[in-house]
């Protein structure tokens, strides 16, 4: 569920969309779909790697795959999990 979230989540669709395609893949499964999708998203805001925009906000930003905003960069980390804090 939350693969898909983050694959629609391109500055395209917005939560009643995302809330709806799930819906419609997973049905009965994401039940409740609403509260579910509500604390994938938050996890991803938590985890710095998703932002909300406000509806009719602009996304100044690329949302191509393997694109990194200029006023960020990927440091490299360590191939062990226990060090990524």
């Amino acid at each position: 569920m939350n693969s898909l979230i983050w694959e629609l989540a391109d500055g395209q669709h917005d939560f009643a969309d995302i809330v709806q395609h799930l819906n419609d893949a997973f049905e009965e499964e994401a039940t409740p779909v609403v509260e579910r999708s509500t604390a994938a998203v938050r996890g991803f805001v938590a985890l710095g790697v998703m932002k909300l925009v406000p509806e009719g906000g602009a996304v100044t930003w690329t949302t191509e795959p393997g694109q990194v905003p200029q006023e960020q960069s990927l440091e490299p980390k360590d191939p062990d999990m226990d060090h990524w804090s």
